[in-house]
């Protein structure tokens, strides 16, 4: 059977054994230690340990010594609430704030940082406990419990005695007392006891009368008596003073002075508590222009991130300079600082390129010291100033040096608006699905190049997902400098649910190409050949993967994949074509919807961005197996990294592949979404509700492919058996 010691030692192995993150895995920690018992374990400079405060549960002590003297002081814990229900705890002595008190002991013992500036004390050793927790909480708790008994024998001692019986107007009998004159204001509860007298020698041996422990009520004052000769006790309460008798005090006396019931010793000289604490910034040695960029930085990210921290959406009063601003405040004459600071930010308007630059607005009295300011001072070497009539300098700020993070403005309407497109091919209140556009429309796509409809679609894809041709001004107010990046991040929604509306109008419009064809069934195969062609420039020449998805889809739609006739007269008229397509391209599709294989950033201008955005907004299916769609998922997000880690070099290959390129005004406007909308559901319905829209045009396709191929009565047999 293992001994006390042995179990002891065990117990303490696995406390050490526990995450360092734990804080009962350092044996620096004492847990609740007394300041007495912390003090004997110390003994040079640099001494440390952690304990518990005593006096303030919940809160932890750092005890150390310096320079021979042992400090105590209480860390400072900072509770965050961001939102409701959710909160995070920090620790900090005068600077820095940590996660946990591990964290922050590394930290001042590595970086050898004074506990605080007044003191300048440095921890170094950290001294260990030997025993569990355990250990010493039962030593807390039983000298707590012997604090307790000891306290409560001391109250019963000094308690007074009274005889229960009352009866009348007589407030009671006190049967322990003698009769003693009372003073004035004197209430019964602060009788003292006899039993002291008991215990003394003679009876006429004139004793200091103690103060009153309990029995103090209300505004009843503690009254320090003369000394008085104590007579022996009236074990019979014949002589009990009641309050009709006549045997009070004939004439009351002066007034007792007060004094507090609890009387606590003066503490010496130069002794506190604890160690005081100044929370305070971290001290920077920036430039004046840095900290205005740091200070609007955080201002911005705690309104963009809604917080309702404090300390970080209280605004400094106008008297207040920061510590960087110790070049630019000027004294007056009488040596008072009056310099103020004001900031100012010109109000951003749509449509309307906002200013580059943020005015800061110095009122001083005295401008003896103006060599901070001058164009010689080689910080501020590229400011203008300028005098004003009441003793102001402004100082402009250019953009590359007043740039600051500024908060994303986030999209929640649609960035396509049918209403107010300007059409060359569509009349100004246009119809769905207008005879003569769909002819001149059919006309102007057939007669190009599918290479240069690759092209053509590639731009507007690039401009539609902002991965070529974004500005600065879109970058700052997207909060990313790619929409690869931007569909990633929450407020991407109304972005994702656009790319959605554009993937889904491509593959109608490709639709409508193949249904709407009326002649013979030798032209649909050919505009079958044709579109497969599409789809392979897409995918290899021009890299537009996002795009090649589109174009597959609408030629596997039920409503073309019914077109049996058309299949086989291209199998047998374009055969290269069917084949690229059923071998080739199907399995392509398949490969990146899986993203089995993400392609290399180098060849591809837009990645296969479908299965992201369909994850983010919840619209993929993940049916099968757990294990296949967890897989898949991790898959889904490996890619979306890669696409956002490459997004410069999206950009490059795009700017590459469309460099000289002149697209043609009509082609473009036919690979636009705002005409794809006007086209299908005409300038009125084009702003309908996306589920009612896609609906009534889904019983159009049927149709249309229903009149180009009727269902026989030996095709309705068979879809019905399959």
């Amino acid at each position: 059977m293992p001994s006390v010691a042995e179990s002891l030692k065990k117990e303490l192995e696995e406390e050490l054994k526990l995450s360092s993150e734990d804080l009962r895995s350092h044996a620096w920690y004492h847990g609740p230690l007394s300041r007495q018992e912390a003090e004997g374990l110390l003994q040079t400079d640099g001494d440390f340990l952690i304990r518990d405060s005593l006096s303030s549960p919940g809160d932890y002590v750092l005890t150390c010594v310096s320079s021979g003297q042992i400090l105590h002081f209480k860390i400072i814990t900072v509770t965050l609430r961001p939102r409701r229900g959710i909160f995070r705890v920090l620790y900090q002595l005068e600077q820095d704030q940590f996660n946990n008190i591990p964290a922050l002991v590394r930290s001042y013992v590595g970086d050898k940082k004074p506990v605080s500036e007044s003191s300048g004390a440095v921890i170094v050793n950290p001294v260990n406990r030997t025993v569990p927790l355990s250990v010493v909480r039962g030593r807390h708790e039983s000298q707590r419990a012997n604090k307790e008994n000891r306290r409560s024998l001391r109250l019963a001692d000094s308690s007074l005695l009274r005889n229960k019986d009352r009866f009348g107007s007589h407030p009671g009998n006190l049967d322990v007392l003698k009769e003693i004159p009372l003073h004035s204001a004197q209430s019964d509860s602060n009788l003292l006891s006899a039993v002291s007298a008991e215990c003394s020698g003679s009876p006429e041996e004139p004793l200091p009368i103690p103060l009153s422990p309990i029995f103090r009520t209300g505004s009843d004052p503690v009254l320090r008596s003369k000394t008085q000769p104590v007579l022996p006790l009236d074990y019979g309460g014949n002589n009990a003073l009641r309050g009709s008798d006549s045997q009070l005090h004939p004439k009351a006396p002066p007034k007792p002075i007060r004094v507090p019931s609890v009387l606590l010793p003066d503490p010496p000289e130069g002794s506190e508590t604890y160690c005081e604490l100044v929370p305070r910034a971290p001290v920077t040695s920036s430039r004046y222009v840095d900290t205005l960029k740091a200070e609007e930085k955080w201002r911005n990210r705690a309104r963009a991130t809604e917080t309702t921290f404090g300390f970080l959406d209280a605004e400094k009063s106008p008297d207040t300079i920061p510590s960087g601003l110790a070049g630019f405040r000027e004294p007056t004459p009488s040596g008072t600082d009056s310099s103020k600071i004001v900031y100012s930010e010109l109000d951003k308007s749509k449509g309307v390129k906002a200013e580059k630059s943020r005015t800061l607005l110095l009122e001083c009295v005295d401008h003896s010291r103006t060599s901070h300011c001058s164009p010689e001072n080689p910080k501020i070497s590229n400011f203008r100033m300028f005098n004003s009539t009441v003793n102001q300098r402004i100082i402009e700020i250019p953009e590359e040096e007043g740039d600051g993070f500024v908060r994303p403005q986030i999209q929640t309407t649609t960035s396509f608006q049918p209403r107010t497109f300007q059409s060359i091919l569509l009349s100004l209140e246009n119809k769905p699905l207008e005879p003569n556009a769909l002819r001149k429309l059919k006309e102007i796509v057939s007669q190009r190049d599918c290479k240069e409809s690759a092209l053509h679609i590639l731009r507007e894809d690039c401009q539609e997902i902002r991965i070529w041709g974004v500005t600065k001004e879109q970058q700052r107010s997207m909060g990313a400098p790619s929409g690869l990046e931007l569909i990633l991040l929450p407020y991407g929604q109304q972005l994702r649910r656009d790319l959605l509306e554009r993937h889904h109008l491509l593959s109608l419009g490709i639709a409508v190409d193949i249904l709407g064809c009326t002649g013979t069934v030798a032209e649909r195969a050919h505009t079958l050949h044709r579109i497969i062609c599409l789809a392979s420039e897409l995918k290899d020449f021009a890299g537009d993967l996002f795009a090649f998805s589109a174009v597959m889809k609408a030629l596997m739609l039920p409503q073309v994949t019914r077109l049996e006739q058309t299949w086989q007269v291209l199998r047998q008229t374009h055969t290269d074509s069917a084949i690229a397509f059923h071998k080739q391209l199907k399995p392509a599709l398949r490969d990146l919807d899986e993203c089995l294989s993400v392609p290399s950033a180098n060849d591809i201008v837009v990645p296969h961005i479908l299965p992201v955005i369909k994850a983010l907004e919840g619209e993929d299916d993940w049916a099968g197996a757990v294990e296949d769609s967890c897989g898949r998922l991790l898959r889904v997000l490996q890619a979306a990294r890669s696409y956002a880690d490459n997004a410069g070099l999206y950009n490059n290959n795009a700017e590459s592949k469309l460099e000289g390129f002149v697209p043609q005004p009509e082609l473009r406007e036919a690979f636009k979404t705002e005409f794809s909308l006007r086209m299908f559901w005409g300038s009125k319905g084009a702003t309908a509700e996306q589920a009612e829209r896609y609906k009534k045009f889904d019983q159009i396709l049927n149709v249309l492919s229903q009149k180009l191929e009727p269902e026989t009565q030996r095709n309705r047999l068979a879809s019905s058996i399959h």
